[in-house]
């Protein structure tokens, strides 16, 4: 599976969960998935059409807004939370 595959699958739970991380904006939801499907800044900021230091500022919010300071814990949360464990 490749990191766009994993993009939408988790796109996909995502939105068919809109109480997934509710104190999130959909741009931060947006970048989270591609964030923990391994996609780095820059590759991020050229899907998006965004700056490299937007998509740190975003990621920076993600990590403050869920007290969560490491990409792994990161995706073990979301991937905790979509699939209701």
């Amino acid at each position: 599976m490749d990191k766009e595959e994993l993009y939408c699958i988790l796109s996909d739970f995502s939105a068919n969960n809109p109480d997934l991380i509710l104190s999130l904006s959909k741009r931060e939801r947006e970048i989270l998935m591609y964030w923990i499907s391994d996609f780095d800044y820059k590759a991020i900021s050229e899907k998006l059409y965004i700056s490299e230091n937007t998509v740190r500022t975003h990621i920076r919010n993600i990590n403050g807004k869920l007290n969560i300071n490491s990409k792994t814990i990161l995706a073990v949360t979301v991937l905790l939370q979509l699939f209701g464990i």
